[in-house]
């Protein structure tokens, strides 16, 4: 017996920002050193990000900044 799977229609929804904190991704997404070299952000940073508060983004943001200027 052969079943067909016929794929359900797919939607695409652009997600709206809830914060005005704006992301520090520059799009020069390679890690090494355990942290991004575009942005500074850790891999649980990264995950993290979407559903921080403004203030634990902010305390992110700082972090990136110090990481960035020490690879400097």
């Amino acid at each position: 017996m052969l079943i067909q799977l016929h794929p359900r229609p797919v939607s695409v929804a652009h997600v709206k920002s809830t914060s005005d904190i704006s992301s520090p991704c520059i799009k020069v997404c390679i890690i090494e050193s355990d942290y991004c070299i575009g942005c500074g952000r850790t891999l649980d940073e990264i995950g993290e990000w979407l559903k921080a508060s403004d203030q634990r983004k902010k305390e992110i943001k700082d972090q990136c900044g110090k990481r960035i200027q020490n690879r400097l």
